[in-house]
This record gives structure tokens, C-alpha cells and sequence, in this order.
């Protein structure tokens, strides 16, 4: 039965997991007690990343992955896990308040239809593509057309075909796979990260539990599950996309790279430098955020112990850079050879090129010198610090004037992507005010009381992402050469000031304005579950669709010849979640052009919207465009106006119908 598959497959992923992380941890003697999931996943995701990161770029054919990757892979775990026996893997008995925590919590979220158009529409059908096309990452995802690239943004990301190759692994349909199996074991990890991370820092297991249910109501009251609303702990990947990279990468592997970097100030292990290095090769095949954030968070890093604590052991400086920033570099060289990136030439490839010469050649001069420099000149290395700092703002304050006077229309393209302003600052505009203003009394809060203890992760790594990344100042450099102004909201996700926030309310001794604080906060009686609808009798349970959808969508998937198809909204969006058989004109990602007036084909606009019983039809225009444009399939509901019209002009597909949808083929009856 298809719920007990389900079941299995989420224990034995959690199991494996876990299995791999304890033995990592029982291996080489790493104190990281709590991440064994993390840690193990961590494990699998980067050995399969090394062995398919080439075939990825190079679009090889799937069946590489199932004859090469797996054996490897699953060998090495074995192995692992041997290696391990001798020291004997002891599992302590269970901690009963986070394991209820955990079954209360994604018993929770399966409640809700979480996959939501979209995002879910690109995710699902690339990752159905993994399965379904001989070459990887040649479907783009939303159209449904073959392609020779579907873009450098994931041009190196092995996640998908992860994910995809895992269904094959397990014989489940994709979908199915990744709509269940992936979001609670997703889950499992992220609680069990967090919960590990709030004892780290409270030690306390009374004072801990208190912090994560503290935590959990932080998180679900003063939070948006809305798109690019400026949380650092926003909830939006969470609640509608956990089963992608990103949500693992931001709310389980950022938390790990908390403690590791904390242990990399406080003890200088080089297993920790070792960790994070692999961190930064491999997390770019989670998301491609991860490249530019793990160079922020890297560079963070070496600025505290370079500036704000010069006194390391000899040759500290030179390894860490060569050991951390290669790794980096290696994943931006791999765009030397995207296609389709933006920025194309010799002169780019030279300057990414160069970087990297001169990062190895600074490598070796601070392995040799580097601490008598640092020890010897701290006050001309922190105004070399300074100094940088200014001339960067004065560059990005021009940059930033030249941008508005010359690019308006990359502008508007931009803004145009942004969540409904009004809606976005009524709904959360006293949330966010609230959150910052809480933040700022945590943060000072904890540098008060802890001056014998503080914790890199929760002050210097704060005030220097402040400084330098988040420097509202330097958004048109950081934005612009960095990561990109459409992803610049993603470097809050990597602060962790909603943990500050609980420290603060943890440590808060006065009963009445911690009531104060927990009123405040409920006020505006908004969840990160606004605006998302419990799963209903319409809609499929496992693959999270209409049922009328699912429906038309497989017998479309038995078709010989891919049709082009213009259909209701609806079904442009859910129809690449059930399969890949398709060719859109119009896709999921031109809505919100259209919404905003800046989707260029007009004709194609006109079309849709006249299949969409918003524009009254012209007959003899709409005849012109289903010529134009090769369409094979109408999709309409049984409620839409032109059903009488097309009876008359074209054939009704009754064997590709549902109970509630209609489905024509644009072939005149007198033929």
C-alpha cells in the first residue's frame, strides 16, 4: 500500500541518515552531538554531489547516475558504517518530548496543501525530468520544451537530480516522492537541528525545551509564509517548499555552520576548517545562494579572526584560506563554462580566473608569514579594514545612482517580482517593525550577559555582516557583483537574530513584560499558515493536486506526441507536477508579468485570457492564435463560457476529460 511505502521510506532515509552521521561522528571524534541527521545527510549529499557535478554541467545522460553514482554511494555508506562497528554505534534512549514534538509537528503540516503553484511547478516537473529524460537538467521545467540548458542557476545544483534519483531508487512516482517522503524527513532533520542548536546554547535540557517551544511560537506567530518579506528566519520555504535545498541548506546546515564557526574561533580544530570547506563546495549543489553565502559567511569569518582577534597559531591564516576559499572559487570557475550566464568574455573569465591565482598566492604568503604580519600591524590591518569598508560605500552609493538613471527597466522587471506591496505591509509591516525592535534589545541583551562567554555566531558574526554584506550602503555592489538583487533578501536567512530573540525571552525575568512581549507579538493573530488552505476532498492527497488535474495529466502523460497546450491558470500550474508531457505558450512564471502589465507577448496574453473567460472572444482572432501558436489541447473547467464555442469549432476529447474539466483538440469537426 501506498501510505505504508511512504512510512518506510521516510524511517529507513531517517534511519540511513542517521546511521552515516553517528559513525562520522564516532570516526573522527567530533563533538557535534544532536546533528548526527544533518551530519549523515550531509555525508550522502556530498559524495553524490562530487561524482555528478560534472555529468550535471555537461547535461550527461541520467543513466550515468543509476549505474555509477548509486553503486558508489551506497558502498560508502556501507563502509562507514562498518568502520564504525568497532566502536559501536550507541543510540541513548530517545528523547521523548522532542520525538513527540517531531510526530505533533509534521502530522501538523500534513495537514495543509503546502504545494502551492509556482515554485512547485518548476521543483516537482524538474525533478520529474530527472526521471522521465535520457539528459539531465534538458527540460525547462515550466514550458515543458527541450532545451540544451535550463539556465546557470542550476547549472551546478545536484539536488534535483538527487531527489530524482532517489524516486528511481525507491520505485516511487516523483511527485508522490517528493511531495511526502522528502518534506518529512526534511522536517525531521530541521527539528532535530534546531532543537540541537538551542541546547548548545542554553546547555540546559529544562532550559532548552522551554527555548524550542518558545522558538516554535516565535516562528509561527512572528514570521510570514509570504515570499521575500524581510524575516531573517522567514518562513515561506519552510511552510511551501520544504522538500527543495534551499529549505535544508537555511534551516538545517546554517544552524551546523553556526557551531562551526564558534568552534573554529574558540578551539582551531582542523576538522572544523575541513568542514567547513567541504560545506562550501558542495552546498552550491543544494542552491545556487549557497555560493555567494558561503563566501559571506567564510570571509566573515577570517575578518573576525584576522581583525577583531589577531593572535592565531602559525600558518592558521594560510590554511584557512586555501583550504576555504578554494573550494568556493572552484564552484564560481565552474561558470567560466555556463552558456547561458549573464555576464559572457574573456574579461570575465580572466578577472574570475585571476581571483583565484591571486587567493592561492596570498594562501602561501600568509602560511609562511601571515601571523607575524597580523600580530605585528593590528592597527594598519583594522584601517585597511575601515578604509576598505568607506571606499566600497562611496563606490556602491555611485553605482547605485548610475543603476537608477540608466537601467529603470531592469528596475521595474525587478520590482515586479516582489510580493503585493500594500497586502505585504498590512499584513506583516507590525510584524516586522516588532521583530527588529525585539532583536535589537535581544542583541543587546546578550552582549550584557555574556562577557565571559559569548558566542561568535550570536555578536561579531552579527555586527560583521552588518557592517559589510547588510550595509544597506552596499546593496548596489553586494547586490549587483555578490549575489543579485533578486536574491539579496536570502543573505537575512544566514543571521540568526530569532534565536537571539529567545535567548532574550528565555532569560527574561520579569513575568509582566514577558506577557507584554507575547501579547504584542500575537496581535496581529496572522500564522506562517496565512492564505494556505487545508488539504480538501478535491485535492489528491499524495501528489498535493486537484484530482481533476491529476487526472487529465496522466492521460496526457500516455500521449505518444508531446501537445502544445493552452488551459485555465489552474492547470498550467498543477499539470508539470503530474508529468512532463506537455508544452506550455503560456507558463506559470509569465503570470505575475501578466499581473504587473509587463509580459511582452501580447498576443499570447490575449489568448490566455480569452481561455480563461476574462476577455469576451473574438472568434476569427482567437482561430488566428490557435493557428499561430500550433495549439493541440484546450483545458477548461465545465463552468467556463466557452465550452458552447468550442463544441461547435472543435473536438471533444472525452478520453482525456475528467469529471470536472474539458478537454478539446483544436481539430475542426468537418475534418
Amino acid at each position: 500500500m501506498l501510505p505504508i511505502d511512504i512510512l518506510l521510506s521516510i524511517i529507513f532515509l531517517i534511519l540511513i541518515y542517521f546511521i552515516i552521521g553517528k559513525s562520522i561522528l564516532n570516526i573522527f571524534k567530533l563533538r557535534y552531538s544532536g546533528f548526527e541527521l544533518i551530519l549523515g545527510f550531509i555525508a550522502v549529499l556530498s559524495l553524490f554531489h562530487i561524482l555528478s557535478v560534472i555529468p550535471t554541467i555537461l547535461n550527461y545522460k541520467i543513466s550515468y547516475v543509476y549505474n555509477i553514482v548509486y553503486p558508489v554511494v551506497i558502498l560508502t555508506g556501507i563502509l562507514i558504517s562498518i568502520l564504525a562497528l568497532h566502536k559501536r554505534i550507541i543510540i541513548k534512549k530517545p528523547n521523548l518530548f522532542l520525538l513527540i514534538s517531531t510526530i505533533i509537528l509534521v502530522s501538523i503540516y500534513f495537514l495543509f496543501d503546502f504545494i502551492i503553484p509556482g515554485d512547485s511547478s518548476f521543483y516537482l516537473s524538474l525533478i520529474r525530468s530527472v526521471v522521465t529524460s535520457e539528459s539531465i537538467y534538458t527540460l525547462e521545467p515550466w514550458s515543458g520544451t527541450t532545451t540544451e540548458s535550463i539556465g546557470y542557476m542550476y547549472y551546478f545544483v545536484t539536488y534535483e537530480v538527487f531527489i530524482g534519483s532517489l524516486s528511481n531508487l525507491f520505485r516511487m512516482d516523483p511527485t508522490i516522492f517528493t511531495a511526502n517522503v522528502i518534506p518529512a524527513t526534511h522536517l525531521v532533520i530541521i527539528i532535530y537541528s534546531t532543537y540541537a542548536f538551542l541546547k548548545y546554547i542554553f546547555r540546559s535540557e529544562q532550559k532548552t525545551r522551554y527555548a524550542f517551544l518558545l522558538y516554535l511560537f516565535v516562528f509561527v506567530f512572528l514570521n510570514s509564509g509570504f515570499h521575500r518579506v524581510f524575516f531573517t528566519h522567514n518562513a515561506f520555504n519552510l511552510v511551501t517548499n520544504v522538500y527543495t535545498g534551499k529549505t535544508i541548506y537555511f534551516h538545517a546546515i546554517v544552524l551546523f555552520e553556526f557551531i562551526l564557526m564558534d568552534r573554529i574561533v574558540k578551539v582551531r580544530d582542523r576538522k572544523d576548517i575541513w568542514i567547513l570547506a567541504i560545506l562550501n563546495l558542495i552546498t552550491p549543489g543544494l542552491t545556487a545562494s549557497a555560493l555567494y553565502l558561503q563566501l559571506m559567511i567564510t570571509t566573515s569569518l577570517f575578518i573576525y579572526l584576522a581583525v577583531f582577534k589577531p593572535s592565531e597559531p602559525d600558518r592558521f591564516y594560510g590554511k584557512y584560506i586555501l583550504k576555504t576559499f578554494i573550494p568556493i572559487m572552484i564552484n564560481y570557475c565552474f561558470l567560466l563554462f555556463a552558456k547561458s550566464f549573464i555576464i559572457q568574455g574573456n574579461l570575465f573569465k580572466a578577472i574570475v580566473l585571476g581571483i583565484f591565482a591571486v587567493i592561492i598566492v596570498w594562501g602561501i604568503v600568509m602560511m609562511i608569514s601571515g601571523k607575524k604580519f597580523i600580530k605585528e600591524n593590528p592597527r594598519f590591518i583594522k584601517r585597511l579594514f575601515y578604509g576598505g569598508l568607506i571606499v566600497v560605500g562611496v563606490v556602491s552609493i555611485g553605482a547605485g545612482i548610475y543603476t537608477l538613471l540608466t537601467r529603470q527597466s531592469d528596475i521595474e522587471n525587478g520590482t515586479s517580482l516582489l510580493p503585493n506591496i500594500p497586502e505585504m505591509i498590512y499584513l506583516y509591516g507590525y510584524n516586522l517593525v516588532l521583530f527588529y525592535i525585539l532583536a535589537v534589545i535581544s542583541f543587546i541583551f546578550y552582549r550584557k550577559h555574556n562577557t565571559i562567554f559569548t558566542r561568535f555566531s550570536l555578536h561579531y558574526y552579527i555586527i560583521i555582516m552588518l557592517i559589510t554584506f547588510v550595509n544597506p550602503i552596499n546593496i548596489p555592489i553586494v547586490g549587483g557583483l555578490i549575489s543579485s538583487f533578486h536574491t539579496y533578501h536570502r543573505i537575512l536567512f544566514i543571521l540568526p537574530l530569532h534565536f537571539l530573540i529567545v535567548y532574550y525571552l528565555v532569560h527574561l525575568r520579569n513575568k509582566k513584560v514577558f506577557a507584554l512581549w507575547i501579547i504584542l507579538i500575537m496581535v496581529p493573530g496572522i500564522t506562517i499558515f496565512h492564505g494556505i488552505e487545508r488539504i480538501d476532498q478535491n485535492t489528491d492527497f499524495f501528489y498535493k493536486v486537484d484530482k481533476d488535474t491529476l487526472d487529465i495529466g496522466k492521460k496526457i502523460e500516455q500521449l505518444d506526441e508531446k501537445p502544445t497546450i493552452i488551459a485555465e491558470e489552474e492547470f498550467i500550474n498543477e499539470i508539470p507536477m503530474v508529468t512532463t508531457n506537455y508544452h506550455f505558450i503560456i507558463t506559470v512564471n509569465n503570470f505575475r508579468q501578466i499581473d504587473y502589465n509587463v509580459y511582452p507577448h501580447q498576443d499570447r496574453e490575449d489568448l490566455f485570457n480569452m481561455v480563461n473567460d476574462t476577455k469576451e472572444i473574438d472568434t476569427d482572432y482567437f482561430e488566428t492564435l490557435l493557428k499561430i501558436y500550433q495549439i493541440d489541447l484546450i483545458i477548461i473547467g465545465e463552468d467556463n463560457d466557452l465550452i458552447e464555442y468550442l463544441n461547435e469549432k472543435h473536438e471533444l476529447r472525452q478520453d482525456l476529460s475528467s469529471e470536472n474539466a474539458i478537454v478539446f483538440e483544436v481539430i475542426p469537426k468537418d475534418k
